[in-house]
């Protein structure tokens, strides 16, 4: 008799290794997917923080030169490290790394069902403010403030000598005399002193505070009569009056050439970015909802989704009875007394929990990587910051498959080695009982 309920053994352990696998499984998936700690581990993990200065601000500068660009007349290629560095100081590592933290711990619940709303606001006003320290130390006086001024003369020097009027017979003046006379007067210090107020003029107008900003640069008030005389040369000194009209305005960058050279779809993205940064941009739970609420089916199966994953971590408690009560079965079944019992129990679960062990990794191995491998990003088809993006995604991509299968093989190897110690108990228990009944 105890043999054929042995045997009513073996179909019980099979179900059981399945029945394990999918509690296993589904666990992991409630430790990774809907917690917030797995995205801020993998994050921490990849770097991604650092990322962001070390390879991702520079490529976008890099591809700022080659492409559609502003009209500033600057070579940002000289001066990308110290663009990097006040992009790092105005916003570090470690504001990115608490932002994105305070962001899943506060969006990941509503995702899946355990809240009913989020709000989650990033504020960038005083961080926007501050930043005009960091520019004026990094770059206006900084040694790279060099490149600046090499490159900011020629353009001026340019635009005057294209607004010269009608000049005299005996007057011939060409650019590069205009430019000579420029980088006598106006002096770097000058000129450092005219840009940090526009500085602080345009950090004004990002932040909300005002309306417009204006980049200008007062020539009229460097280039003396001594510099227009020694251009127009000896005899032509009636010219000067006409010669100083050339420069009473002034070299400068507006609000309104920054809107002319937007198109309406980037001007309303500059007024939305002002905006978040005088008042802060908030995320609710409204905004996801209205970016689904297009596609009414997508928002079902959302609100679906939720309420399945809320009631599954809800009961996910119960779904470990199942293999208990099997081991519990096992051991009835297979022992007689309570140490042959418990023998059979914990070494089902043994058995089961090292099968589980081999098939995860089998299954990893096998289908598992070939399928990540489908999934990552084809790079050729990327360039620029999108190829820089794109390998990063796919770092991202290998190390959460690698996290979760590592987390799935940790928690069986624990139900490897609980079950082992109780055989090792039991064992012990049987010399000991055999002692006894050999002293007897």
């Amino acid at each position: 008799m105890i043999w054929l309920r042995r045997v009513l053994t073996i179909p019980l352990i099979l179900i059981l290794i399945v029945i394990l696998f999918i509690a296993l499984l589904v666990t992991q998936v409630s430790n990774t997917a809907a917690n917030p700690e797995f995205y801020n581990d993998l994050m921490r993990e990849a770097d991604v923080y650092d990322f962001v200065y070390d390879d991702v601000i520079p490529a976008a500068l890099d591809q700022a030169e080659t492409g559609d660009t502003l009209a500033i007349p600057v070579d940002i290629s000289n001066i990308e490290g110290e663009l990097v560095s006040v992009a790092r100081t105005i916003f570090p590592p470690q504001w990115l790394q608490t932002q994105f933290e305070s962001l899943t711990v506060t969006v990941i619940p509503y995702v899946v069902g355990d809240t009913d709303n989020f709000a989650y606001t990033l504020w960038l006003k005083g961080r926007v403010i501050s930043s005009g320290d960091a520019i004026k130390d990094e770059i206006v006086n900084g040694e790279a403030f060099t490149y600046v001024y090499n490159d900011l003369i020629p353009y001026m020097s340019e635009e005057l000598f294209n607004s010269l009027g009608a000049l005299p017979p005996s007057v011939t003046i060409t650019q590069q005399d205009v430019e000579n006379a420029v980088r006598i007067t106006v002096t770097q210090e000058w000129l450092a002193s005219q840009l940090e107020a526009a500085v602080d003029s345009v950090l004004q107008y990002l932040s909300g505070d005002s309306d417009h900003f204006t980049i200008s640069v007062p020539l009229q008030t460097v280039v003396t009569d001594e510099v227009l005389l020694e251009l127009l040369g000896d005899g032509n000194e009636d010219y000067l009056d006409e010669a100083r009209y050339w420069i009473d305005g002034q070299w400068s960058y507006t609000d309104a050439d920054l809107l002319n050279e937007l198109d309406s779809n980037d001007e309303e993205t500059l007024q939305d970015v002002r905006n978040w940064i005088d008042n802060g941009y908030t995320l609710t739970e409204a905004d996801l909802r209205d970016a689904l609420s297009d596609n009414q089916g997508a928002l079902d199966d959302f609100d679906n989704i939720r309420n399945w994953i809320h009631t599954g971590r809800t009961w996910l408690w119960s779904l470990w009875l199942i293999p208990i009560i099997f081991v519990i079965a096992i051991g009835f079944l297979g022992g007689r007394r309570w140490k042959s019992r418990a023998a059979w129990a914990l070494g089902s679960l043994f058995f089961a929990s090292v099968i589980v062990f081999i098939t995860i990794v089998l299954i990893y191995s096998n289908v598992g990587e070939p399928k990540i491998s489908e999934l990552k990003l084809n790079l050729d088809e990327y360039q620029g910051v999108e190829r820089v993006m794109a390998e990063k995604g796919n770092e991202l991509i290998q190390r959460s498959a690698d996290s979760f299968v590592s987390g799935l093989k940790a928690n069986t190897i624990y139900a490897i080695i609980a079950p082992g110690v109780g055989l090792m108990g039991v064992i012990g228990w049987y010399i000991v009982d055999h002692r006894r009944k050999s002293a007897g």
